[in-house]
């Protein structure tokens, strides 16, 4: 497993956000790059609980620098379990006005 992947679920949503501030107010396009965004960082958060779930946590040092100096992402199972809920909670809070027809 390529460890770089633990900083996806933070930096995912960040870029998506910073390219909405930049393209016209479009709430349809608004709510596909956010339900993009959310089904992928779910998906990348059921992989995660899939790799920790016997108990092993993954790290991973930002910027080559040595450990204790360097940002350091890591994941545990409960960890993962938290990002796969967070991304269903926020997939769900997209869909709910689409099914009341807002």
């Amino acid at each position: 497993m390529n460890s770089g992947w633990l900083a996806v679920p933070v930096v995912a949503p960040l870029l998506a956000a910073a390219g909405l501030i930049l393209l016209p107010h479009r709430p349809a396009v608004s709510r596909t790059v956010a339900l993009a965004t959310s089904t992928g960082v779910l998906g990348l958060g059921g992989w995660l609980v899939a790799e920790t779930h016997d108990g092993s946590v993954l790290s991973h040092d930002v910027g080559a620098w040595p450990p204790g100096v360097a940002i350091m992402f890591a994941a545990d199972q409960f960890s993962a379990l938290l990002v796969s809920v967070t991304a269903l909670l926020v997939i769900v809070a997209l869909l709910v006005p689409r099914w009341k027809g807002l």
